[in-house]
């Protein structure tokens, strides 16, 4: 079954923990036998964001992973500091906020999609990986209400607010802490949501902005996942 990889656990001195992401079963950890000797065949096929070809059986408490094949491995970013970092943070990320056995085929295709995109790109973006959680969020059911207010529906709606879904008016926000977005802040929203990869990577966004987007993704999923999670914030730039 073809599978990326997320993230590899310690478990013992030579067993690990292999959390993959497959088109047909969603999230599954393995346990890898023997996966850290220097015998080991599987190793080298399982460093996070490749795509492989696994194999495995029923175990008592966990699946035992039996054979692992690399199909892909994306060499240009394994070549590239900051693009490898970048990915195997967000494979990171993916490994707790996807649950054991939840699974759509959209959302493995838009992953691989994503590190094949990463890995032809001459540089990268955390925005890149903000547009890529929002996408994921989309798929999981918590896309946000970026075009009216998520409780009246009325169009004049600039305050984000986490608990609310996406933005809300002033009416409805309440007493709840929120978000004040200038329109070109949600623009920039609405384009990580839905605009092509091409139009995300020609963004060219101030500092200030760049930032308060990405703390309004990075706290959204926070809070729609209830976990605290890693902030894959980079100092990257976009080239244009």
């Amino acid at each position: 079954m073809q599978a990326l990889v997320l993230q590899r656990r310690e478990i013992g001195e030579y067993d690990q923990i292999i959390s993959l992401y497959t088109e047909e079963r969603g999230r599954v950890d393995l346990l890898a036998k023997g996966v850290k000797r220097i015998t080991s065949k599987n190793s080298a096929h399982l460093e996070p964001f490749s795509l492989v070809q696994v194999d495995w059986v029923r175990g008592k408490e966990l699946d035992r992973l039996l054979t692992a094949q690399s199909l892909q491995v994306f060499s240009p970013i394994r070549k590239d500091g900051q693009k490898s970092w970048l990915a195997s943070a967000m494979m990171s990320v993916l490994a707790r906020v996807l649950s054991p056995g939840e699974k759509d085929p959209r959302l493995f295709a838009l992953v691989v999609q994503w590190l094949d995109l990463l890995a032809t790109v001459p540089q990268t973006s955390d925005l890149f990986a903000d547009a890529l959680v929002l996408r994921v969020l989309s798929i999981l059911g918590f896309s946000p209400e970026l075009t009216k207010c998520a409780d009246c529906g009325q169009p004049v709606a600039k305050n984000f607010v986490d608990e609310k879904g996406g933005l809300v008016c002033d009416q409805c926000r309440g007493t709840a802490q929120g978000t004040l977005l200038s329109g070109e802040e949600i623009v920039d929203l609405q384009l990580l949501c839905f605009a092509s990869w091409e139009q995300i990577f020609s963004l060219n966004l101030a500092k200030i902005t760049h930032k308060r987007i990405h703390d309004l993704v990075y706290h959204f999923l926070c809070f729609v996942t209830e976990k605290s999670l890693p902030d894959w914030k980079t100092n990257l730039t976009i080239i244009h």
